[in-house]
């Protein structure tokens, strides 16, 4: 499940034309007889001059997935935060805490949500790319 799902997301990096660079950090998995972990940290660089970085850390015990931790960040060109969604206990007040966004303007309430479904909405609302995501 989670190499299918890692594959999904390479899938969908490779199949835009809006990337210069993809730069991969981090990309490991670990298996033992419990579970499947996986680490992962790309910064993808838009033709544009803005960038995107995904972080995330799962967990697959069985047949489900835990996303322990994730950070998806999107900045201009000049490194001015555009959006982030990210899982940080840092703002309790929030009711979905510990699952937040980051906008400009301040920190709101958010679900989690995978580096693909961020990529794809990233993709579509920012950049206007009529991306077909049936495959992935």
């Amino acid at each position: 499940m989670i190499k299918e799902y890692l594959q999904n997301l390479r899938n969908l990096i490779a199949e835009s034309e809006l990337f210069l660079k993809v730069e991969i950090v981090r990309d490991a998995i670990w298996e033992t007889d419990i579970e499947t972990i996986a680490i992962i940290r790309f910064r993808l660089f838009l033709l544009n001059g803005d960038r995107i970085e995904l972080t995330e850390r799962l967990i697959q015990s069985g047949q489900s997935i835990n996303r322990t931790k994730y950070s998806y960040h999107l900045q201009d060109a000049l490194g001015k935060l555009i959006l982030r969604y990210d899982n940080a206990p840092h703002f309790p007040e929030i009711s979905t805490y510990p699952h937040h966004k980051h906008t400009q303007q301040n920190v709101e309430s958010s679900g989690e949500i995978s580096s693909i479904e961020f990529l794809k909405l990233i993709l579509n609302k920012f950049y206007g790319a009529n991306c077909n995501f049936a495959k992935v």
